[in-house]
Formats: structure tokens, sequence, C-alpha cells
């Protein structure tokens, strides 16, 4: 007799919005994961904001579920360093505690059909990830999408309230994993409103103008031959920041992607100096909404779709069938709301270094204490 093979269906959601540790062991591998997701999800004709924090935190935890055969898979995928699956639910549940704060919330929520889950997988969800899991009928594609888009609305305080649309959910899905990160913070120094002016900037696809902010400014900072960087904070009890890598000289921003490694991240942390800056900085808003999936694959981690060695119900196996991530971000003079896209040539004689963010550029948002990279992207082409 064959065995019954169910399609798992695993959906993340990331929203970054804002408003007008000590190393742990899940962090460990999360740099190099996060370098190897960017450098393959890239694609130089769009702008791009992920969480590949968010995609390895929602592996950990269907981790807890695979057989022998996708176990070690996941664990390559991910970069889980040789852990336990209790141990792995433990370090996930201490890192979600460790970075939830006022400013930055991670929250996930399960779906099941009506049968009972495994129950080592069912308590490590609610162990690692404090979830319940919630009886759905997935056949009822209309109450479903309502319930969703509910619990959705309501993480991220009604910023998106259609998360997912009637007919792109499917009836024969058996388990759905959802996961809302959502940032609000301020810059620990905000841009003066009055000082943005209209600058071009020198987009892949064309210049435009675009509304640039603008201040003088003392922060970490990082010059290479090849690129430069600096740290912008947001306010100190958020313990995050912004850091944007700019190509130097002739550099474009494809051999900045190029030559991304976790290395060159230490090299800017560790090799910063505090100096004084005129910085500038667009207006910018990304929206991104992506199959998960195929990055992972590019990746070279497609058995983790093939492989059905999943136990999430009692005594059957399923199989991921895909992971989707939405991501939105807005960058202002307050913090991290705007987009726009001429040109006011300057020449600097004396005073602050110029740290001019005029062409296209990487962005990571981080958690200041553990070096843990939240969100990752680059800003480089206009929309109009």
């Amino acid at each position: 007799m064959c065995e019954m093979i169910s399609p798992l269906k695993f959906v993340v959601f990331l929203l970054v919005i804002h408003n007008s540790v000590e190393n742990n062991d899940f962090s460990a591998g999360s740099l190099d994961f996060t370098v190897r997701f960017f450098k393959n999800f890239y694609n130089q004709s769009s702008n791009s904001i992920v969480s590949p924090i968010s995609v390895r935190l929602a592996l950990a935890t269907i981790y807890q579920a695979a057989g022998s055969k996708l176990a070690p898979e996941i664990q390559q995928a991910i970069d889980l360093q040789q852990q336990s699956k209790e141990e792995t639910a433990k370090n996930a549940r201490n890192f979600i505690e460790r970075i939830n704060n006022d400013h930055l919330h991670v929250l996930f929520k399960a779906f099941k059909i009506n049968d009972q889950l495994e129950p080592n997988f069912e308590k490590a969800i609610r162990a690692a990830l404090s979830t319940d899991v919630e009886t759905v009928d997935f056949q009822d594609t209309t109450l479903l999408s309502e319930t969703i888009n509910e619990w959705v609305s309501n993480a991220t305080n009604n910023i998106i309230r259609d998360f997912v649309e009637e007919q792109s959910l499917e009836p024969n899905t058996e388990f759905m994993l959802i996961n809302a990160v959502a940032l609000k913070a301020e810059w620990a120094s905000k841009f003066p409103a009055d000082a943005t002016r209209q600058v071009a900037f020198h987009y892949v696809n064309g210049d435009r103008e675009v509304d640039m902010m603008r201040q003088v400014m003392t922060v970490p900072y990082r010059v290479t031959e090849d690129f430069h960087a600096a740290e912008l904070a947001y306010s100190q009890e958020s313990d995050l920041s912004m850091w944007i890598i700019l190509p130097r000289g002739r550099g474009s921003l494809r051999d900045l992607v190029r030559m991304l490694s976790p290395e060159m991240i230490a090299g800017i942390r560790q090799g910063s100096k505090t100096i004084l800056l005129t910085v500038e900085l667009p207006r910018f808003s990304i929206r991104n909404e992506f199959d998960v999936r195929n990055v992972l694959e590019k990746m070279g981690h497609s058995n983790l779709f093939e492989l059905a060695d999943l136990e999430v119900f009692r005594g059957r196996r399923s199989e991921i069938n895909d992971i989707f991530q939405s991501a939105v971000i807005v960058v202002d003079e307050d913090g991290t709301e705007a987009s726009a896209a001429s040109r006011v040539n300057v020449k600097w004689r004396s005073g602050p270094r110029p740290f001019f963010a005029h062409k296209p550029f990487i962005f990571f948002i981080q958690q200041r204490s553990t070096n843990t990279i939240l969100f990752i992207g680059q800003y480089s082409n206009h929309e109009d």
C-alpha cells in the first residue's frame, strides 16, 4: 500500500514599517545564511528587502517534524550548528524572546486541518514559537482568507489588511505557518525635514530626482578602496541600527553584491571608526512579495521540497509545498515612508567627510547587541 503524501503549505510573512546578545546558539550560522540568501535573491532590475532570519526561524520550526532524511537537509540549508531538535526549539525561542521589544515584534501563527498533529511537533511549536495551532477548514477558502487576513492585520497594527486573496489558497493544504515581523523605530538622530531637497539619484535604470534627506552626524564609518559604509542608529532603546554600504569610484552595485561575504560584513563592523559625516540618504520605500522556494532552490537546497519526510500529523508523511514572504520597508526623516527619485553638484573643500547615497546601495538592519541581521536589501531602481 502506498503511503499518503500530503502537501504542506508554508507561508512566511514579513512587514517592516515605520510611522513618521550576546550571541546565542541560534545566532550561529545566521550571518552565513543571510549573505547566501540575499546574494541568491538579488536581481539588479529591482529593489529588494528580505528577512533571511525570518525564513531561518520558520524552517527551524519545520525541522522539528523532519525525519532522518530531511533533518540533515534543513540543518545544512539554514546552517544549524548540529543542534538536536530540542536544543533548536529552545534556542529559537530564546532568540525570539531576546529580539522582541517595543520596536520589533516577531510573531507566528499556525493553522491545521481537523486532524491530530504529531505530539512532539505540536509541543515544539508551542515551546519555540509560543503560539497555539488553530484548526481551520482549508476547503472553505473564503473563511480561511478572512481568518488569515484578520491575524495579519492585528499582528501589523492594521498596516496590511489583505495579505492573502481567496483564490491564492489551495484547498488541499493541511498545515500553514505564518510569520509576521514588524519593525517600528525612530532614528537616534532624526533628519531635519527642512534640510530635505531634490537631488539626482543615479538609478540603474536612469537618473531621477528624489527627496534626499541630509544631516551632519557622528557615526561609525568604514572606508576601503571598493566601498564605504556608515551605521545609522535607531533610538537607543530599540537596540537597532541600519548600515548603508556604498560602492566607491567606478564600482557598481553588482560588484558590491559579488564581493559581499560574512567576512566583509564582519570587517565593516570591526574596522569602523566613529567620525563626523555629512550623510545624504534618499527617502525610500520597497515592497517585495516572492517565493522563498525559488531562492532556496538557487542556493542548492531543492531537496527540501522533494523529500516527503515530515511527520506533521501522526501516522503520515507530508512535504513542504512552498514558502512565501512579503516584505515592506519605509524610510523617512523620522525613521524606518515614501519614495521619490536630479542633480545638485556640490564640491566639498573642508568640514565633515561626505557620505552621499546618490547611487545604488546595500543596506541591512541589525540588532546591535547581538550583531544579528534582521533585514537586508538593496535600493537601485526607480519604479515609475
